[in-house]
């Protein structure tokens, strides 16, 4: 009696396979990680917009800047450090978790404990509870390079002065704020599609 004939996958069958699922896992793997940018972008863009709408909330309703956000600026660039969220916390601003200490001061814990950063330095404060501004972010730069930024009209003439990215800015607005993308710098808001960082104004809104 014949013998039955065995069927089977030659090795260039298997080849060409193994090579199909591979581009196809690739081509989901990167669709994943664009959504997932996208979705930490539009996360952090809504953190700088609310940062400098913090801002502008505490100039109209006190009427002077409190000492920490005057401070921040004094000193170079204003950084949202644990010493101004918690002026914003204050006042109950931003959700910001504080709590006081022995002699009632009111300090920054938890995720806010050194600042308000944005969605990459908090992935990796949530995974290190002991992580400092000099941490190292995954993606690039360090914590303190993606604690977000902020800069106000100190001399009250409507118009706000920073240097974002190399670039001096001139805004109409009491107060701006911006963040970083996932290298941890900051570049020029003029340039084309803005890059992947975080601005709280528009274009437009920039006085020339």
């Amino acid at each position: 009696m014949p013998r039955a004939e065995r069927h089977g996958f030659t090795l260039l069958e298997l080849l060409v396979t193994i090579t199909i699922l591979a581009v196809l896992m690739g081509v989901a793997l990167n669709s994943f990680s664009k959504v997932s940018r996208s979705g930490q972008r539009a996360k952090d863009q809504e953190l700088v917009s609310e940062v400098a709408t913090s801002l502008i909330y505490l100039i109209q309703e006190k009427k002077v800047w409190p000492t920490a956000i005057l401070k921040g600026v004094a000193e170079g660039e204003g950084v949202i450090n644990a010493e101004v969220a918690a002026a914003f916390a204050k006042e109950g601003l931003m959700n910001i978790i504080s709590d006081s200490d022995a002699d009632g001061v009111l300090r920054t814990i938890g995720r806010d404990r050194l600042g308000l950063v944005d969605s990459y330095g908090a992935a990796v404060l949530k995974r290190n509870k002991r992580a400092g501004e000099d941490a190292i972010v995954p993606s690039g730069g360090s914590i303190h390079d993606h604690l977000i930024r902020y800069a106000i009209d100190d001399d009250d003439d409507g118009i706000t002065e920073a240097t974002v990215g190399g670039r001096k800015v001139r805004v109409r607005a009491a107060a701006i704020a911006w963040g970083c993308g996932p290298d941890g710098k900051v570049e020029d808001p003029n340039l084309a599609g803005r890059t992947d960082d975080v601005f709280s104004w528009r274009l437009t809104q920039e006085v020339r």
